[in-house]
């Protein structure tokens, strides 16, 4: 800026030495508007100002006025004080209006006089991240299945419904099992007859699901599914506790079936409801390429890749404890402890907050807990019934 008032200052007494306004013009290379714009100006402030004229709009619109200003603030501060209601930018111009304001102000608005004043909400911490370590992970077909239960969702003039969904992690190969209620023995069943189609995995990762888990007043009891699981070799993992993003494809899967199954038709009763279902099954796996498999369609990713499929009849008469693992993936709470079926059990005051696998060991009766791939503590884990062999 310094350097263009030199310039203005040297054709301002250039021109007032009565050199012509051509030769400045020609010299300077600047118009002759610029020119006796600047003589102008400079004649009017006495040849002493040259500085440049603010470019500011001289009645902005984006102005806030002190009182409406004021009277934002005053509502805010006025529902921080109320005990159930909300205080952002919408319920505050709802206020304002029932106090019968005159001019009314719009959200942006309302959510620009927050932030002047300081007085927005602050922003809620993100959740922990998921350890790299305790990922689903997979490397071939049957390596690792999530799977959920969808429900209760209502059929009109017919009832609830449920529906067990399942998805490979490794080839996103899905299948879907409605059902009329959710019981271990449902379940299980259910769980059966997938994997007569998809194979029996090596890792099922659950929710904490009670028909899976199996009792609240008996904890080492173990459900019907993971006794099936233990005899054919399937480690259950059990997620945290409310945090449904660990088990993220299953999820993701559970969203594609609400909104291109559930939400697209209406179903007569459940007869109905199991028909469409297995088109959408198919569908979904025959018919619907996904970029994340190198736009194959899941059973076309599949193709060629051992599978392990269940027969019924190496199955046991009876559904005992076998030898084997249940893992539980667990955040440590601030007294140091985890939470295994509702058993409290001491690890470490020192990790609280972190994440930790706990494993039961059913052979040795061990429950050992593993924080970065190290054992931090161990817990006898008596069962309350004898564990049976495979062999």
């Amino acid at each position: 800026m310094e350097g263009w008032q030199d310039k203005r200052r040297e054709a301002f007494d250039r021109y007032m030495a009565g050199e012509s306004p051509k030769a400045i013009c020609d010299e300077l290379g600047v118009s002759r508007s610029w020119l006796f714009k600047w003589i102008q100006r400079s004649k009017e402030s006495g040849g002493s100002d040259f500085a440049s004229l603010s470019r500011a709009p001289k009645n902005p619109r984006r102005t806030t006025c002190p009182f409406l200003y004021g009277c934002t603030l005053r509502v805010r501060r006025e529902l921080e004080e109320s005990q159930y209601l909300s205080v952002g930018a919408p319920y505050i111009v709802w206020e304002l209006e029932k106090m019968g304001c005159t001019s009314r102000l719009s959200i942006s608005t309302v959510e620009r006089h927050l932030r002047t004043a300081k007085v927005t909400l602050k922003k809620q911490p993100r959740r922990k991240k998921v350890p790299e370590k305790l990922k689903a992970t997979a490397t071939c077909h049957n390596d690792c299945q999530q799977a959920d239960v969808v429900g209760p969702r209502y059929i009109k003039e017919f009832g609830a419904v449920y529906s067990l969904n399942l998805i490979d992690v490794f080839a996103r190969v899905a299948a879907i099992r409605p059902c009329l209620g959710k019981n271990s023995e449902t379940l299980s069943k259910l769980f059966l007859s997938i994997w007569e189609k998809v194979g029996v995995p090596k890792m099922l990762w659950l929710d904490n699901e009670l028909s899976f888990r199996g009792s609240n007043r008996y904890p080492r009891s173990f459900s019907k599914l993971i006794r099936f699981c233990l005899f054919l070799g399937t480690e259950v993992i059990f997620i945290p506790i409310a945090e449904p993003w660990w088990n993220c494809y299953i999820e993701s899967f559970n969203s594609t079936f609400d909104r291109h199954f559930w939400q697209r038709q209406r179903f007569l009763d459940f007869s109905h409801l199991s028909e469409c279902a297995k088109g959408f099954e198919a569908s979904f796996n025959g018919d619907k390429p996904q970029r994340v498999l190198g736009y194959k369609t899941p059973l076309e990713f599949a193709q060629g890749q051992k599978q392990r499929l269940l027969s019924r009849k190496d199955l046991p008469d009876i559904c005992g404890i076998y030898n084997g693992k249940i893992s539980l993936i667990r955040r440590i709470d601030p007294m140091g402890s985890i939470d295994v079926f509702g058993e409290k059990f001491h690890v470490d005051v020192s990790l609280a907050t972190e994440y930790v696998k706990a494993t039961i060991d059913t052979e040795k009766q061990l429950l050992g807990i593993v924080y970065d791939d190290e054992v931090v503590k161990e817990h006898i884990y008596q069962l309350n019934e004898p564990v049976l062999s495979k062999e």
